[in-house]
């Protein structure tokens, strides 16, 4: 077999065919219009065709090492983080994720990234990656905790009968 493999943005795609596989790591963060990417990127998709995405989170973002300054509005208000001349991110709920996704089968919506770049990065400090996969599984699973991830993991297919 062989890969084919094109870049674009999920905004202006351009008719290549149909994919058996479609990524988009964080994409829809930092797109105008997030529903003509995902429309797009379904068209694009064969039928049974998988599409793996990830997301920032709406909450954990905020207690990350790298939010900005003067960004408690987005927290408070509709989730999108805009820093003039610095960064323009639009955040997600699990609710969210799966409105937007009503098109796809959704296989998988898994909370991530609590320790690795998330809110709990320098209580972690270094570890390897066995012991990060079991500490973002307690984070995921405590009460409290399991709202502040910083991202989504996502597998949703294209349906068959599309």
């Amino acid at each position: 077999g062989s890969i084919d493999i094109h870049w674009s943005t999920a905004e202006m795609m351009p008719q290549l065919g149909n994919f058996d596989v479609a990524v988009a790591c964080e994409v829809l963060n930092y797109v105008e219009n997030p529903d003509l990417c995902l429309q797009n990127i379904h068209q694009a998709l064969r039928p049974g065709g998988v599409f793996l995405l990830s997301v920032e989170a709406r909450w954990g973002w905020a207690f990350s090492r790298d939010a900005a300054e003067n960004t408690i509005d987005a927290f408070l208000n509709n989730g999108i983080v805009h820093v003039e001349n610095d960064r323009w991110i639009r955040t997600y709920t699990e609710k969210m994720l799966r409105d937007s996704l009503l098109d796809f089968d959704i296989l998988s919506i898994q909370p991530s990234h609590y320790s690795l770049s998330g809110p709990f990065e320098m209580i972690v400090g270094h570890k390897d990656i066995n012991e990060i996969l079991i500490i973002e599984d307690k984070l995921r699973n405590h009460p409290i905790a399991k709202n502040l991830n910083r991202a989504w993991m996502i597998v949703a297919q294209k349906r068959y009968n599309v």
